[in-house]
């Protein structure tokens, strides 16, 4: 969880314990229409 990762949207890197909070900030904002489309997490 702390291994570091660049972040697809924001691309900057981050451990991977932040993105998965920054992932699921996302999904809630494409819920309720804040941001038009979920761009998804891939690691591999």
């Amino acid at each position: 969880m702390t291994s570091l990762l660049t972040h697809p949207v924001f691309d900057y890197k981050v451990s991977c314990r932040r993105a998965l909070e920054l992932q699921a900030r996302m999904l809630a904002k494409t819920l309720t229409g804040e941001i038009p489309e979920h761009v998804p997490l891939t690691t591999r």
